[in-house]
């Protein structure tokens, strides 16, 4: 929870998935095989209205596992990936230019710092 009370929550997913859980959409589609997992950052307000979602993911799986909110209320995300994975949100609304890091064989963590927007 940010300093104004929005709730900020991490995680993974695969498939598609609506990733609003009120009456409007959000979808969300994980990249490359079904049987892998992207990660997800959402934020809902102090009332728990959803405000957005943003994604991100690679090759394997990419899982966010923590997500705190500094007193300027920008998310960070820690969280793990195998493969190789684009840990920039490249879909809507951010559009950011891919940035994608090799793990090899082999895991690697990651941190990522957002704007309030939830883009980078």
């Amino acid at each position: 929870v940010d300093s104004v009370g929005n709730c900020l929550v991490t995680g993974s997913f695969n498939q598609t998935v609506d990733m609003n859980p009120g009456s409007g959409t959000d979808y969300h589609t994980a990249h490359g095989s079904s049987s892998y997992y992207d990660a997800f950052l959402t934020r809902f307000d102090n009332t728990g209205t959803f405000q957005w979602s943003n994604t991100w993911g690679g090759t394997h799986q990419v899982s966010g596992v923590g997500v705190a909110a500094s007193s300027s209320n920008t998310p960070s995300v820690i969280g793990y990936y195998g493969g190789v994975a684009n840990l920039a949100p490249s879909d809507a609304p951010c559009y950011e230019t891919p940035k994608n890091f090799d793990a090899g064989e082999h895991w690697d963590g990651f941190v990522i710092m957002f704007r309030a927007t939830g883009c980078w």
